[in-house]
């Protein structure tokens, strides 16, 4: 099945263009084909003509004449079965039944939508989302690109309070009017910060720091350490923080500094409070033990390099020897810049 049509066989050794009108949804909705060339088509002409139900069961009882044969692609462009009396459609991951609204498999991705059911079709809104390879739902105001496949930024169109836990772990979401994020437990004392509106809140995964609103002295220990580690981590951070864990970390907010801008930092030639000054000497003492570290990291991938290349190894070039060539000496580079600058502050 082409996006226009099809070719048809039509007994005199060449093939008849069958042309194919598509709705939003990209259902085909009309079948036709200008037999004598003339170029327009009348009535005669139409092969089929197919009207579904918003879950895609086909209308029955009018418009069932079939001129020619039976093509069996219909509702979103997809193959129909009519197999064993089954009348699912073939949706490339998934067998779909249109009479229940209802996949027939479970998602393949049902742990990034673990709000909907694994066998609910289009988040049940099909005049709003397609559903074009059984894997997720994309909306029609987006185009069906891979980047489309974030439904998040459909939902949710309500408040619901989120509950964390002493590491910041989302443990409970209620759609309940309130977009309040709550230490523990929901209690108007444990309100620690303020849903993103533009997110969607799955149970397991971590806040981010930005939606957090009130000072550190009112949160459990290391919280916010723990919301950098699900960052740097990709949502699954160590249950507990080694010192190490801290290294990272303070790379973390180096990088995060730099790719800012830096405006936030006190300039050369400011005058400094005493607070402000154990603060950069704090720093200062912070970097060299960053820098003391990422020398090491730094010799112990070469130390690793050579080990492969004397096996006769070549070393991943997306990943070793990125990290030992560009990556860690980039680290390195900036965090001996921000020394400098610290150093020349504190003159």
């Amino acid at each position: 099945n082409h996006p226009e049509g099809y070719l048809e066989p039509n007994g005199t050794g060449s093939y008849d263009y069958v042309y194919q009108y598509k709705d939003h949804l990209g259902n085909i909705r009309l079948s036709y084909s200008d037999v004598n060339n003339d170029g327009s088509v009348n009535a005669s002409e139409i092969r089929e003509e197919k009207n579904y139900y918003p879950f895609g069961l086909q209308h029955k009882g009018y418009n069932n004449t079939i001129v020619g044969r039976k093509h069996n692609y219909g509702f979103g462009g997809k193959e129909e079965q009519g197999e064993l009396g089954l009348e699912w459609i073939d949706i490339t991951a998934r067998n779909y039944d249109p009479a229940l609204g209802r996949w027939m498999n479970i998602d393949p991705l049902a742990e990034m939508m673990r709000r909907h059911s694994p066998y609910n079709y289009a988040f049940d809104n099909p005049i709003y989302y397609v559903d074009p390879d059984g894997m997720m739902p994309i909306g029609l105001d987006n185009d069906l690109d891979d980047n489309n496949f974030d439904f998040n930024r459909h939902e949710p169109l309500y408040n619901a309070s989120t509950v964390v836990n002493k590491r910041g772990r989302i443990i409970d979401y209620k759609d309940d009017g309130d977009n309040s994020i709550y230490l523990n437990e929901r209690s108007e004392e444990n309100i620690i910060g303020e849903e993103n509106s533009n997110r969607t809140y799955v149970v397991g995964d971590h806040i981010n720091r930005d939606e957090v609103t009130v000072s550190g002295d009112k949160l459990p220990k290391n919280f916010l350490n723990f919301l950098y580690l699900a960052e740097i981590y990709k949502n699954n951070p160590p249950e507990l923080i080694h010192p190490r864990d801290i290294i990272k970390i303070s790379i973390f907010k180096l990088f995060r500094f730099f790719s800012k801008g830096g405006d936030d930092v006190v300039k050369v030639g400011a005058e400094l409070s005493d607070e402000a000054v154990k603060a950069l000497q704090a720093e200062k003492s912070q970097l060299r033990k960053v820098i003391e570290e990422l020398h090491s990291q730094l010799q112990n991938g070469k130390d690793q390099m050579t080990r492969e290349i004397s096996k006769g190894h070549t070393p991943n070039p997306h990943g070793l020897v990125k990290e030992v060539k560009t990556i860690i000496p980039n680290q390195i580079k900036a965090a001996q810049e921000r020394l400098r600058e610290i150093s020349d502050l504190l003159k």
